[in-house]
């Protein structure tokens, strides 16, 4: 987000004088201020060549990590590869569990948020009129989100080795306040039909302005930094012997809540995502509260149990 940002920047600055005459023919043929923000030919053709340059670059790095485990691996490489057929049969019997059905409002709310920050609320704001002049917006915006994944995951990393479970409990708090917060700031400041068509219609409160996208942005790459980490960690807690399997499931879950999101947005106005998602997130919290307090439980219990079995084995020894 953060590289991509930086080059979308440069490649804004570089044509912002074909964007301009862009601009000034539509508003020729228009009524002057009510035309949403258009990319030039040029514009288009350098944002698509350098994304594709970075995915190349991407794809290679990516073949050229190395397989071996690191130290204290929960997924080892060692371990027995199931078959094709028998792990199908255990993905479905994961899927049904009881604990999966429980964290399927979390696995939507992975989906929709991601969605939601990184496709419905760009469009809506090129969409609005209101911004045509703020050619740096979808920069800043992806900066911001960029940053705030970045700050939250050096945070929940520097705070979960001092602070027991923050990777629990603590940290899906903060993503569903961080959801609460931003869908109530784009309430506030976009209209209703800015997701589905062009508009000139005046939001609630205030305008988008450079700032109001930081700000947006860091608290949508903070929320989707806690959301992601806290569904990676449940999963591997609540089904520790089938940790692939409950990962696969929620991609699963989170695939095809983005993909209804995107069939109906044509058709969904903007509140329907301001106030569907705090709902959901809300009720993905609670659910997650009751599982990461039963597989808390689990824990102890293991734990006191290998702490009897060490003292039974020190008095047969005496």
């Amino acid at each position: 987000m953060i590289l991509g940002s930086c080059i979308m920047a440069v490649i804004t600055m570089l044509s912002s004088g074909q964007t301009d005459m862009v601009l000034e023919a539509l508003n020729t043929t228009s009524e002057p201020h009510k035309m949403e923000r258009r990319f030039s030919e040029m514009e288009i053709s350098l944002l698509f060549t350098a994304f594709t340059g970075i995915s190349v670059i991407g794809i290679i790095t990516f073949f050229l990590m190395p397989s071996k485990d690191v130290e204290d691996c929960i997924e080892s490489s060692t371990e027995k590869k199931e078959t094709f057929i028998n792990a199908f049969k255990l993905t479905c019997s994961t899927m049904v569990s009881s604990k999966m059905v429980q964290l399927i409002p979390l696995f939507c709310l992975c989906g929709l948020n991601t969605s939601f920050w990184l496709s419905i609320f760009p469009t809506a704001m090129s969409f609005t009129t209101h911004n045509s002049h703020l050619i740096y917006l979808a920069a800043v915006y992806s900066f911001a989100v960029g940053a705030g994944e970045v700050m939250m995951g050096i945070l929940i990393s520097f705070l979960s080795k001092r602070i027991k479970n923050f990777g629990q409990k603590p940290t899906m708090t903060i993503g569903a306040v961080c959801v609460l917060i931003y869908c109530a700031l784009i309430h506030l400041s976009t209209a209703t039909e800015a997701p589905m068509r062009p508009t000139h219609k005046e939001p609630i409160l205030f305008h988008h302005s450079y700032l109001l996208a930081l700000i947006i942005g860091l608290i949508c790459g903070i929320g989707d930094c806690c959301i992601n980490s806290v569904r990676s960690v449940i999963c591997a807690l609540a089904m520790p012997k089938r940790r692939s399997q409950a990962f696969s499931v929620s991609k699963f879950f989170q695939a095809l809540a983005s993909c209804i999101l995107f069939f109906l947005s044509p058709i969904t106005p903007l509140y329907i995502y301001t106030i569907g998602l705090p709902v959901l997130s809300i009720i993905a919290a609670v659910l997650f509260f009751s599982i990461a307090k039963r597989t808390q439980k689990m824990e102890r219990k293991m734990t006191e149990g290998t702490r009897n079995a060490a003292e039974i084995g020190k008095k047969l020894n005496l």
